[in-house]
């Protein structure tokens, strides 16, 4: 008997994450590429570029600021629904899979 799969498909929303650190910031040196620490806040790494312009002459800086994100099914309640075996499943809507190519038979 083949093997028999079960697709059920969930819409899922992305969100600020809560738990943990929040958006951590550093800036680096457009002219060198010498970096600031990482830091919570802006002030750290804003007062480091003034202070390396003052120190190197160098006035271009990029600024990256990491956020967190958490996945989640928009619906939760469709997590807790299960399959026919019995086994909660969630997949991200999409478009199902197409049928693996066929071969030919040759005799």
């Amino acid at each position: 008997m083949a093997a028999r799969s079960v697709w059920r498909f969930v819409d899922w929303t992305l969100s600020v994450g809560t738990s943990g650190s929040g958006p951590i910031y550093v800036t680096e040196c457009a002219t060198c590429g010498t970096s600031s620490d990482a830091a919570d806040d802006t002030e750290g790494p804003e007062t480091w570029c003034l202070q390396h312009a003052g120190r190197t002459g160098h006035t271009g800086f990029r600024s990256t600021i990491t956020s967190f994100f958490r996945a989640s099914p928009a619906d939760a309640t469709s997590l807790a629904e299960p399959t026919s075996d019995g086994v909660p499943l969630a997949v991200p809507r999409q478009a199902p899979p197409p049928p693996p190519p066929t071969k030919a038979r040759t005799r």
